[in-house]
């Protein structure tokens, strides 16, 4: 079994974490990409100028999250590499300032029936959620899509803990971004993206994950996509309540869009793209506060065949 402390969330964050590369990083409770210099002020629209989509997370005195969307391109990546199969295992390296760590999804994975709060309650498989936690060591956790129907890009939530017990944590999703030519092939039509999403939060320093679905859709022609989310707040007890967002139609430059999200008395802004050469798939990343409530988190998901 999996202790509490190394559970993502702001308990998974405050945790013992994995680290692949360097040491560094704030202490923080969600999963965060490196922290522009002048990030937009919470709840306006995110900028488009990013390497991948990415939030920065960090925390106050009492523990609270605090973040804001990454404004700067240099600010996060994450890159992903190896197709799952043995000889050519899955990873994902995440690079903010001051932090490097490789996460090999072939190695640590702990077991979906162990991510528990209380022996009982999965942590992650919850509220249509199909997500898998990966421990690298005692510095980083990782928390990402466990599908198997992604191939073009990935999202998820990071966390990485400094010799210091300094915690540093991050949402992003990457990928192969859909060109504009392919794009331009899309004009007449829409399509609309099903799979998980994933984050945590605090409220009033309590600690508490998010899990469950995502859902998508992009008007090609119109240039646009919304997004939905359908999760779980699981907290340190085992208890579960819903906290949903959603944004109305957010203008799209190219493959990327970047605006306001809402929902359960929190706002704030989302950002992603679409990816693959029919963009065959759909990911990004959100940050909300609101009511002394605090949250960042990632989703994404695969195109769902169209019904006649």
């Amino acid at each position: 079994m999996i202790r509490k402390r190394t559970i993502l969330s702001l308990a998974l964050l405050a945790t013992t974490a994995a680290c692949g590369g360097g040491g560094g990083g704030g202490g923080a409770a969600g999963p965060a990409p490196a922290a522009s210099s002048t990030p937009p002020a919470q709840g306006s629209t995110a900028s488009t100028n990013f390497n991948n989509p990415s939030v920065v997370a960090t925390t106050d005195a009492n523990g609270n999250l605090m973040p804001t969307m990454a404004a700067d391109p240099t600010s996060q990546t994450a890159t992903i590499a190896g197709d799952g199969s043995a000889d050519n295992p899955a990873t994902i390296t995440i690079k903010v300032p001051g932090i490097s760590h490789t996460f090999i999804t072939s190695a640590g994975q702990l077991e979906l029936t162990d991510q528990t709060f209380n022996g009982s309650t999965p942590m992650f498989n919850t509220a249509g959620s199909n997500l898998a936690m990966f421990k690298d060591g005692d510095s980083g956790v990782l928390v990402t899509d466990n599908s198997g129907q992604l191939s073009f890009s990935n999202y998820g939530v990071w966390s990485h803990t400094d010799a210091n017990n300094k915690v540093t944590v991050g949402a992003f999703a990457a990928g192969a971004e859909t060109s504009a030519a392919d794009l331009a092939a899309l004009q007449n039509s829409k399509a609309t993206y099903q799979g998980s999403a994933v984050g945590t939060g605090s409220t009033g320093g309590q600690k508490f994950n998010l899990a469950g679905s995502f859902q998508g859709q992009v008007d090609f022609g119109a240039r646009t996509a919304s997004v939905n989310l359908n999760m779980n707040a699981i907290n340190p007890d085992g208890g579960q309540t819903a906290f949903n967002l959603a944004s109305g139609p957010i203008s799209m430059t190219g493959s990327r869009y970047a605006g306001a999200i809402a929902g359960n008395g929190v706002s704030g802004t989302t950002a992603g793209a679409v990816y693959g050469n029919t963009a065959q798939e759909m990911g990004g990343v959100f940050s909300v506060a609101g009511g002394g409530t605090t949250a960042i988190g990632a989703y994404g998901g695969a195109q769902v065949p169209a019904t006649h």
